[in-house]
């Protein structure tokens, strides 16, 4: 019952205490990109699998038109098939850069403008650099209309906002853009870390997560009760939702004790793309990479490069070690200032723990230092800042096989990706033809059914990559060139301005494809490759040709520049 009287009283207080006045961003000068009311997919901040979401993920059907949010200049246009898709730059005169992702298309003018620079780097994928005078635009000008470029899940509008001069993704909405909002966030759990060997949550010395969620009709607990001693800390398992909206992402998250000081806070604001990554070490990564959950951690440790913390000199790691009950409040907003609240009670309980018997490290590596490893065949180096937290480095290797020109390197030490890649050189164990040696590349496999290889160097008589994982690493050579498979098509078949879909599969099985063409009559036409099938799409828009037979070619190259050609002929009916 006091826990419940203490939180009313704090609830009633609550937002003056701890809503700080809004970054100082202009309110008034972004429109929205769109004309209907804003519907988002996605929110700032939002906890992706490896980095945070950089912007709002507007619901836009597929030919939405998109406008410019302010007058403004376009600095940057891409076209790719990964990332992004079709994007747009836009730089405004008061330090900002907005960015529109995934469109179906640009305006008539710029799309000339690029087809013609598509034909004279012979490349569909294009990322061109602007002057300021090539195309200026006016607030509320049509720019593009809305698509499923890229890696996209589904037709929308990926917008940004970013500082111009560091590139700093921001919050949109703290800009005015305006969004229906009048539902809290929900804390759907809670989990409890004892920070050290003589700290203990309900008894143990391990951590322990708390479902709130106690009816089918979704409704969740406001309090929790748990035992502990020693040091301990928090984390959060919490979204938002908006009106016609999905579930999305939290803005800010405190933690109070009983004297209403915060022993903990973060705000979502602001990322720059650098320090992106390090959502690994912000969120718990095993919830994450063992129960598909995104818990946001109420407190500080390791190699953390965010400035998303409010309070100075305040880690969230709480000491319990007296005789009276306590409670802490743990908090969670959203931009429009709605909240959730949990009271987490915490009755202190002394626990003799018997520290489990340490398995000897021999090769520990401090996060903060310069770790370097050799071994027969093999030299790593990771410079400070490679592992979000310390570790064990652990190594072993065997011989090589029939499909390797090195022994096999297996080396772990740490449950989180990295913070950074690090140097890692491998010396062949066999010797390799002159001819094969820019074919051979460092890769990733446990099983050799699935490989990941890294761009490699060559480098006195062995090769080197920059990995930004740890696992099992040879080397192999890359002779086979990519796979094509007509799909449609067969030979002297009848092309019109209307003929139905004219594709080909094309895979490439270890280095990655680096490009595939298409000529007609020996000359380079313009074609579509969908990444997402692995599929290059003849445009029959493309050619410019009397009625006739023509030949036709397919080249398909991969990163290790071995070239596959698929020949045949076609006959142009010009209607």
């Amino acid at each position: 019952m006091r826990c419940f009287k203490v939180l009313v009283f704090v609830l009633g207080l609550v937002y003056n205490l701890e809503a700080q006045p809004f970054p100082s961003y202009p309110r008034n000068y972004f429109r929205s990109p769109v004309d209907n009311r804003i519907q988002l997919a996605g929110t700032f901040g939002e906890l992706r699998s490896y980095h945070f979401h950089m912007g709002l993920d507007i619901k836009a059907h597929e030919g939405t038109p998109i406008r410019a949010a302010a007058d403004g200049y376009l600095f940057r246009a891409k076209i790719s098939e990964s990332g992004y898709g079709h994007v747009l730059y836009l730089n405004h005169p008061n330090g900002f850069t907005t960015v529109y992702a995934h469109l179906s298309r640009f305006t008539d003018t710029l799309e000339k403008f690029l087809y013609a620079e598509q034909y004279k780097i012979q490349s569909e994928e294009i990322d061109i650099s602007l002057p300021d005078t090539a195309f200026k635009y006016k607030k509320g000008d049509i720019i593009a209309w809305s698509g499923n470029t890229g890696h996209s899940a589904g037709p929308h509008l990926h917008f940004e906002i970013r500082d111009t001069k560091t590139e700093d993704a921001i919050n949109p909405l703290l800009f005015g853009i305006k969004v229906n909002d009048k539902i809290k966030p929900t804390i759907q759990g809670l989990k409890v870390y004892p920070m050290n060997e003589t700290s203990s949550v309900d008894g143990k010395n391990t951590s322990k997560y708390y479902s709130l969620k106690y009816t089918k009709a979704a409704a969740y607990k406001k309090n929790i009760v748990i035992k502990a001693w020693g040091e301990i800390a928090f984390a959060v398992q919490a979204h938002d939702l908006l009106e016609e909206s999905s579930r999305c992402g939290i803005y800010e998250i405190f933690v109070y004790n009983e004297k209403k000081e915060k022993v903990f806070g973060q705000r979502i604001a602001r990322v720059g793309f650098d320090v992106s990554r390090d959502i690994n070490v912000y969120k718990d990564y095993g919830e994450f990479h063992d129960h598909s959950r995104h818990l946001h951690k109420a407190h500080v440790k390791g190699n953390n490069r965010l400035k998303v913390y409010t309070e100075k000199d305040k880690d969230g790691i709480i000491k319990i070690n007296g005789t009276d009950t306590v409670n802490y409040y743990v908090k969670a907003y959203d931009v429009a200032g709605n909240m959730d609240s949990v009271c987490i009670t915490v009755i202190p309980l002394k626990t003799v723990i018997v520290p489990p018997k340490k398995a000897v490290c021999n090769q520990p590596v401090e996060w903060a230092k310069t770790f370097t490893y050799k071994a027969p065949g093999i030299d790593i180096e990771m410079p400070p800042g490679t592992l979000y937290n310390d570790a064990c480095f652990h190594y072993w290797s065997k011989d090589r096989n029939e499909k390797t020109y090195s022994r096999i390197h297996a080396f772990w030490g740490s449950t989180e990706p990295l913070a950074g890649g690090f140097d890692l050189i491998i010396e062949p164990d066999t010797t390799i033809d002159s001819a094969l040696i820019h074919k051979i590349l460092i890769v990733r496999t446990t099983d050799f059914k699935s490989v990941n290889p890294y761009t490699t160097a060559y480098i006195d008589g062995k090769f080197g990559t920059q990995p930004k994982s740890l696992g099992t690493f040879c080397l192999m050579a890359d002779t086979v060139g990519p796979k094509i498979k007509p799909l449609g098509f067969k030979d002297s078949m009848h092309v019109t301005m209307t003929s139905k879909e004219i594709a080909f599969e094309i895979k490439d099985e270890l280095a990655g494809l680096k490009n595939a063409k298409i000529f007609i009559n020996g000359k380079w036409v313009l074609g579509h490759f969908n990444l997402k099938k692995e599929k290059l799409i003849l445009l029959p828009r493309e050619f410019k040709l009397p009625k006739g037979y023509y030949p036709l070619k397919i080249e398909a190259i991969d990163l290790k520049d071995n070239v596959t050609t698929f020949e045949r002929t076609i006959y142009w009916t010009g209607s």
